[in-house]
């Protein structure tokens, strides 16, 4: 097993480059054109992962997804088109109250089936599970401590919520590849993002400097200035700051005139950071561990089966683009690090769109896990077995 920080920081890198070489070589093959490079650069390390050949967790991961996550999404959002981006703002949170309104009731009709093999306290489980599916790991915690969870419940919650969380969204990546025949099959209303207009300025190797130097100055500067800000409960955190300072910060410079000319250089540097983010966060999954927890397995399984129908029926009827229901989504069930990669892979535009949800999940996973469980316990008493 690769364990050693620099041999897996290697092996990380190296798997990328890889990838994205085949790619580039061979791109119009039809296993290539049916899986998109970011389902590769995921899935490769999960399957790395659970062979054993790397383990779930490591510091690498972490720091990977520290130190590269924010110029990451610095540079994803330099081509955004901030007057358009807000035009869509109501659809989005349209979509991802509908998101989390399926979490909910999956996680309540799965808590109903599979009760009769779950603990008598299943139900400050199902309140933990829709807090972190909504909002974040802190949410989980504050859910769990709220209800009075013992550890016995929150640990197979921690494998079900990894694996679950990360399949779904390899899931996602995978989707992009449909995005522009499912658009077209049910006539989805246009978000108004285009793509920028100054595409065809050249990538020179001065624009690539100013780009990485640009990116590098606005992570230093939010990860100075979101370490001295304040922590609000589990909601905002030194990491949410960063990372809502990151999104401002390119924001304020997509906006300014000119900006657009580094467009081109900023979308060369992203790809491949964003294939190494992705990569460090595919490796962290180990779907052996599935079988462990079968009926939790199962529980989260119909949670997600609901929320992804849902998802489908109503962005179908309301004709969103599966971009935008891809990033509430994701908004919901991976949070503040995950959601702008995601929309990314569907629309460069859509990554600030993924980070607002994300955030707005942060503040609403606590109440909602609390409701869950609220319903589920109601149930249980109402309906005893």
């Amino acid at each position: 097993m690769i364990r050693h920080p620099l041999l897996l920081s290697l092996y990380l890198v190296l798997l990328v480059a890889a990838i994205r070489g085949v790619m580039r070589r061979h791109g119009t093959w039809p296993v290539f054109q049916w899986l998109p490079t970011p389902v590769w650069c995921y899935g490769l390390p999960m399957l790395g992962t659970t062979c054993g050949l790397t383990p779930p967790s490591s510091p690498v991961y972490a720091a990977i997804t520290a130190w590269l996550l924010p110029p990451t999404l610095f540079l994803l959002l330099l081509p955004a088109n901030v007057r358009e981006l807000a035009q869509a703002g109501r659809h989005a949170l349209a979509c991802f109250a509908v998101g989390s309104g399926g979490i909910i009731l999956g996680l309540v009709m799965g808590f109903l089936w599979w009760r009769p093999h779950l603990p008598p306290e299943a139900w400050q489980g199902i309140g933990a599970l829709a807090g972190t599916w909504i909002g974040g790991s802190a949410n989980m915690v504050a859910v769990a401590q709220s209800v009075g969870a013992a550890d016995s419940i929150l640990a197979p919650l921690i494998v079900v919520d990894t694996l679950l969380a990360y399949t779904w969204m390899g899931g996602l990546l995978w989707l992009a590849r449909w995005q522009a025949p499912v658009d077209l099959a049910w006539q989805a209303r246009p978000l108004s993002l285009a793509s920028p207009t100054s595409a065809a300025e050249p990538t020179t190797t001065g624009r690539v400097l100013l780009a990485l130097t640009m990116a590098a100055g606005a992570t230093l500067l939010a990860q100075q200035a979101g370490a001295r800000l304040p922590v609000l409960g589990s909601v905002v955190t030194p990491t949410t700051w960063r990372l809502l300072l990151i999104t401002a910060i390119g924001l304020l410079l997509a906006s300014l005139p000119g900006s657009s000319r580094l467009t081109p250089a900023a979308s060369w540097l992203s790809a491949p950071l964003l294939c190494l983010v992705l990569a460090s966060m595919g490796a962290r999954a180990n779907l052996a561990a599935l079988w462990r927890v079968p009926w939790w397995l199962a529980v989260g399984v119909v949670a997600f089966a609901v929320h992804g129908s849902l998802m489908f029926l109503t962005s179908r009827w309301r004709r969103w683009p599966i971009g935008l229901a891809a990033t509430a989504s994701q908004a919901n069930v991976g949070g503040v690090a995950s959601a702008p990669l995601v929309a990314a892979v569907y629309h460069p535009a859509l990554a600030p769109l993924g980070v607002a949800l994300a955030l707005l999940g942060n503040a609403l996973g606590t109440p909602a896990g609390l409701l869950t469980a609220w319903l589920c316990r109601w149930l249980a008493g109402r309906y005893p077995l």
